[in-house]
């Protein structure tokens, strides 16, 4: 879908409507338009790109093959303090609301704009507080997705609460498979080691939330 028929947030907000406009951002075949101020201000990427001296200093105009064009707008959106969406839209811990996540998180880092790790994180931390035991998991599909999700908001340098990650294993750390318990743990460990890229500080905190509660139970 093209952007022109999607809500665009960011163009309604103060920041917006201050001025005109006075860069333009080539993402495929879509054309933002944005300000110096907002961009500079908060990405070292547009900072070095605008005030450098080079082609894009002159033109005002800068090309950004290596982000989709709806990743872009939800960075925008950001930049512009518009309301902060989900980034899932069903549901939470599935496949594509993992891939979008990581979309987002690379942009921001590709970007260099720091803060958006917090929101992201808050998200994902509401997420895990409201799991119940019988809303999740009834795939290893969406234990993984967890564990993905976890992992991209950790490696932008995010995190999630003690008692987010206590939640999900506390409520649901045995569960009945086919007339059997078994423990969670072992999905969880075993998305973990299926990581291509894992950070030590999730795979570290996760593991002590295992711990604790398997302490609990016993």
């Amino acid at each position: 879908m093209s952007l022109q028929k999607i809500a665009r947030p960011f163009e309604s907000t103060p920041l917006y409507l201050y001025s005109k406009p006075d860069i333009v951002i080539i993402v495929g075949d879509e054309v933002l338009r944005a300000h110096e101020f907002v961009l500079a201000s908060q990405s070292g990427f547009f900072k070095a790109a605008l005030h450098s001296g080079l082609q894009e200093s002159q033109t005002r105009r800068i090309e950004l093959p290596e982000i989709e064009p709806k990743i872009l707008l939800i960075v925008l959106n950001w930049l512009y303090r518009a309301p902060l969406e989900r980034y899932w839209t069903h549901d939470q811990f599935s496949v594509q609301s993992s891939s979008q996540l990581k979309s987002i998180l690379e942009a921001f880092d590709f970007l260099q704009i720091k803060g958006a790790e917090r929101d992201y994180s808050k998200l994902l931390n509401d997420g895990l507080q409201a799991i119940s035991s019988g809303s999740l998991y009834h795939s290893n599909k969406e234990v993984a997705s967890i564990v993905m999700q976890l992992n991209e908001v950790y490696k932008a340098e995010g995190s999630v609460s003690v008692e987010a990650l206590d939640r999900v294993f506390d409520e649901i750390y045995v569960r009945k498979s086919h007339g059997h318990n078994y423990a969670l743990s072992h999905e969880f460990t075993g998305a973990c080691g299926n990581l291509s890229n894992p950070n030590g500080n999730c795979f570290r905190d996760v593991a002590l939330a295992i711990a604790r509660v398997a302490h609990k139970k016993i």
